[in-house]
C-alpha cells in the first residue's frame, strides 16, 4: 500500500472519529448541562493523553512563557470555545444537522485564511512544508 493511500485512510478514520464526537455530544447534553458535559470531555481526554505523553516523552516538555500564552489561546479558542458552541448548538439542532454544519469547518477556515491571512490557494496535491 503506498503512502498516499495510507494518508487517505488515516484522514478518513480521523473524520469518522470527529463525526462520532457530534453524536456523543448530543447524547451527553441530553443528560448533563453543557459546561459539565464539556468538563467531562476534557477530563476523559486528559486521562488518556497525559499517560500517552509520558510514555512517549518520559517527562513533561519545557515550555517558554510565549509558547504557553500561544498554547493557551489556541486551546481556549480552538478547543474550549468550539466545544461550548458546538454543545449549545446541538441543543438546538439534530446530530445529523450538526454533523453537516461541522463538516463545513475546513472550508470556512480555508476561506478565512484566504481573506484575512492572504494565503495562496492551490490545487497541488503535494503537502506544504511544515514549520514545525
Amino acid at each position: 500500500m503506498n503512502q498516499t493511500t495510507i494518508a487517505y485512510i488515516k484522514i478518513g478514520l480521523a473524520m469518522a472519529i470527529v463525526g462520532s464526537s457530534i453524536v456523543a455530544g448530543k447524547l451527553i447534553i441530553s443528560i448533563f448541562p453543557v459546561f459539565l458535559a464539556s468538563e467531562l470531555r476534557f477530563l476523559v481526554a486528559t486521562i488518556i493523553l497525559i499517560p500517552m505523553l509520558l510514555l512517549k516523552e518520559k517527562r513533561f516538555p519545557s515550555i517558554t512563557a510565549k509558547q504557553l500564552i500561544v498554547l493557551f489561546l489556541q486551546a481556549f479558542t480552538g478547543v474550549f470555545l468550539f466545544n461550548i458552541f458546538m454543545l449549545y448548538g446541538l441543543k438546538l439542532t439534530t446530530a445529523i444537522e450538526a454533523g453537516i454544519i461541522t463538516s463545513t469547518l475546513p472550508a470556512v477556515v480555508g476561506f478565512i485564511s484566504f481573506l484575512f491571512l492572504k494565503e495562496k490557494l492551490s490545487v497541488s496535491s503535494k503537502p506544504s512544508e511544515s514549520i514545525i
